[in-house]
């Protein structure tokens, strides 16, 4: 697996300046840091020997050490923030800009919770164990060479006998360094496991109420919950079973250098103010030892998480597509087409022909193949066999853009922002006036808007608005894009008699635009506009025909419009 990618790129990118200062502050504080020792140092030597001069240095050093603590101190926390804040920015940017470039085929083989995680609870672990992280194990880089110099001027065998006992702490890290990872990636794992239980569950409230399985879906929560739990409970069990082999080993230095130092101390080799400041000087060698490692560990982790991410935004499963259709002009013939998903045949030599600016009624049994068809045309998935021209056009050798600049859809569950009417009209763009005037007046939405206002906030998945106006929203979108084709999959299975009467109507109502309507409601009146219906079965076309042709054959539409009445 490459380790560097675009993604790391984006981290970098417009931020070289704030790095580069943060590098120099860093070596700054780390030096002020190291400072303290030999502060401690000459304030005790003075007090045993009863040098004034030198208590006069050490006050003198103590004022200009608290202002570089202040100044460096400052510029240190100033460009740490702006380089994360400006790393991240960028890092988020280029990760939903490539999600939402992937196709459609693309976009739904990857679940969702992948894609959440990826903007949140990994994020967190990138922003903490990769960029937080490396900026730490510099840091903590600098204060061990600078330390390491530093006990080496006041004392070659002192520093000798540290750098023996901090061995204990480098092989505890080594040894706990490579679970930490494992750990990291295992709460990681869970943690898209449960926020795609999250997502569905929620999102099947109200028919969990509706058949009173609150304690089965408890059941079901907990164990997930549980599961997560229990990872994120190792990793930090590991955390901590390092981080009390460090404080062991911090024990152990302090020991030695007390140890050692008096023995030099009676030996007249060492003053106490020496020892003292080997003490603090030796956080800053045995600090760098406890924690390189597990940053290391930690900062492969980021990186594992970084890499999956870029794979999954970067996969192309799917052949590029370089065949354009400036417009529809002709029609969309199937010939041959057979699809099969789970070894289960979905569609079944399915052979049509849909002519520029007709209406299409697909009727049928559930499970017949009409909603797969539609999916299939509109670029959901090239699995299938046999052949699909929209003009003279191949639809699997079509470029996405350009199909999706030919053909919206409607589907059942018409998905509302928690935006403006407006907004989720225009879907966010700039709109000319007009267009959007007669794109109202044609879906039926004139009344809504002279109610409420375009400017009436829709709610959470359209909560504000009924079934009806969600869908005259859904058809206001797709007449603004103004494309040659619509498909329309069951857009009032869920809504009442009057209001499915108004939408079919909007739709019917629609000139100079193919429509291909897949249906469950055989009313006469309106059947009896549609140019021809399409009657599947199985997967399969039965019959093809007017309303009146159908009836008069009495065959299957015969009996399954009887059946429905």
């Amino acid at each position: 697996m490459k380790k560097y990618n675009e993604c790391f790129i984006q981290f970098k990118k417009d931020n070289q300046l704030n790095y580069v200062f943060l590098i120099i502050f860093h070596f700054l504080v780390a030096a002020a840091n190291i400072s303290i020792g030999f502060l401690t140092m000459i304030t005790v030597d003075a007090m045993q020997y009863s040098d004034f001069h030198k208590l006069i240095i050490a006050g003198i050093f103590l004022g200009c050490m608290v202002l570089s603590f202040i100044i460096f101190g400052f510029g240190q926390k100033h460009f740490k923030n702006k380089y994360i804040k400006k790393g991240l920015s960028n890092y988020k940017m280029y990760v939903f800009e490539k999600i939402l470039n992937k196709s459609i085929g693309e976009y739904k083989d990857v679940s969702i919770g992948t894609f959440f995680n990826a903007l949140s609870t990994d994020l967190n672990s990138i922003e903490k164990n990769y960029l937080s992280g490396s900026i730490d194990i510099i840091y903590n880089v600098m204060s061990f060479i600078i330390a390491f110099f530093a006990m080496a001027y006041l004392n070659i065998f002192l520093l000798f006998c540290v750098i023996i006992v901090c061995v204990i702490p480098i092989i505890v890290s080594c040894f706990f360094g490579s679970r930490i990872q494992a750990k990291e990636k295992m709460s990681s794992d869970e943690s898209v496991k449960f926020v795609d239980q999250m997502k569905e569950l929620l999102c099947g409230f109200l028919v969990i109420k509706g058949f009173k399985a609150e304690k089965s879906v408890l059941n079901i929560f907990k164990d997930k919950n549980i599961k997560l739990e229990e990872a994120k409970g190792n990793h930090r069990s590991t955390n901590d079973k390092l981080a009390l082999a460090s404080e062991v080993a911090n024990i152990a230095v302090v020991a030695t250098v007390f140890t050692v130092g008096s023995f030099l101390a009676f030996k007249g080799k060492i003053s106490i103010g020496k020892i003292l400041a080997f003490v603090q000087l030796s956080n800053f060698i045995l600090q760098p030892i406890s924690v390189l490692v597990p940053l290391k560990y930690k900062r492969k982790s980021a990186i594992n998480l970084i890499n999956n991410i870029d794979e999954i935004i970067q996969t192309k499963k799917h052949k590029a597509k370089k065949v354009c259709m400036d417009d529809f002009r002709n029609s969309i013939e199937l010939r041959n087409v057979v699809c099969s998903f789970d070894n289960k045949l979905a569609l079944d030599n399915i052979n049509i022909t849909f002519d520029k600016g007709k209406s299409y009624a697909i009727v049928g049994s559930s499970g017949s193949g009409k909603s797969t068809l539609l999916k299939i045309l509109m670029g959901f998935f090239d699995d299938y066999s046999g052949e699909i021209f929209i003009d003279n056009n191949e639809l699997k050798s079509m470029d996405e853009d350009s199909l999706l600049n030919n053909i919206s859809i409607i589907q059942q569950k018409v998905f509302i922002f928690n935006r403006s009417i407006y907004d989720n009209i225009t879907m966010f763009k700039e709109i000319d006036s007009n267009a959007y005037e007669d794109a109202i007046k044609r879906s039926g939405l004139k009344d809504l808007i002279s109610e409420k206002g375009d400017d009436y906030l829709c709610g959470d998945e359209g909560r504000n608005l009924s079934g009806g106006e969600s869908q005259r929203i859904a058809i206001a979108r797709c007449l603004l894009r103004n494309t040659p084709i619509l498909l329309v999959d069951e857009a009032t299975a869920s809504l009442d008699s009057i209001t499915a009467n108004e939408v079919d109507k909007s739709l019917l109502s629609l000139k100079d635009i193919t429509r291909i309507v897949v249906t469950h409601r055989l009313d006469e009146k309106i059947l009896k506009q549609y140019d021809s219906i399409i009657v599947m079965n199985n997967g399969k076309i039965v019959e093809n025909g007017s309303y009146d042709e159908l009836m008069s054959i009495k065959k299957h539409f015969y009996s399954l419009y009887n059946v429905r009445v």
